[in-house]
C-alpha cells in the first residue's frame, strides 16, 4: 500500500491508517468512532505497538483533538519526529471513506461491531481489514471522554 502524500508527510515509517468503528443491530448501521492511527519509529501504526491515535470528526473528516500515546499517555498536536501538524489534519477522501465503511458494513450483518482499518491512497480509500475484536482502547483513549453511551442503544 502506498499511502496518500499527506499521510506520508505525517509519518513515512508506516502506513498511517484510519480505524472506523461501526455498530449495527441488523437494521441500522452507525459509525460510532473514527480514529487516525499514526506510527512512531515503527513500521506499523498500531496503538498497542507504540503508535499514536487521534479522533476524527465523523461529519468533517478533521482531527479535532491531539493524538495520544497508549504507552506514555502523552498528547501530540504535531508528530514528534516529522513535526507535521496532527491537530486539524484533514483526511483526504473523507466522503469516500464514509461511503466505503457503510458499504462494507452491509457485507457482515451478523457481526454487531467491527473496527475497519482503512488506508488512504492517492486514488482513495483502501480497505485493509475488518476486526470483530478490535482494540477498545482506540475507541476510548483518543477521545478523552466516556463513549459507552454510543453503544448502549445497540445492546
Amino acid at each position: 500500500i502506498i499511502q496518500h502524500p499527506k499521510l506520508e508527510r505525517l509519518n513515512p515509517t508506516s502506513v498511517n491508517t484510519l480505524r472506523m468503528i461501526t455498530v449495527q443491530d441488523g437494521v441500522c448501521v452507525e459509525i460510532v468512532g473514527a480514529v487516525l492511527r499514526i506510527g512512531i519509529r515503527n513500521h506499523v501504526d498500531n496503538f498497542s505497538a507504540g503508535g499514536i491515535a487521534a479522533p476524527i470528526s465523523i461529519s468533517s473528516g478533521k482531527v479535532y483533538k491531539p493524538a495520544v500515546s497508549k504507552k506514555s499517555g502523552l498528547f501530540y498536536k504535531k508528530h514528534p519526529e516529522t513535526n507535521e501538524r496532527i491537530l486539524g489534519f484533514e483526511v483526504p477522501y473523507w466522503k469516500e471513506t464514509i461511503e466505503m465503511t457503510m458499504e462494507v458494513s452491509a457485507i457482515v450483518p451478523g457481526i454487531q461491531t467491527v473496527g475497519w482499518d482503512i488506508a488512504i491512497t492517492e486514488d482513495g480509500p483502501e480497505l485493509i481489514e475488518g476486526n470483530d475484536n478490535w482494540n477498545k482502547d482506540s475507541f476510548q483513549l483518543p477521545y478523552g471522554t466516556g463513549r459507552n453511551h454510543l453503544l448502549e442503544k445497540f445492546q
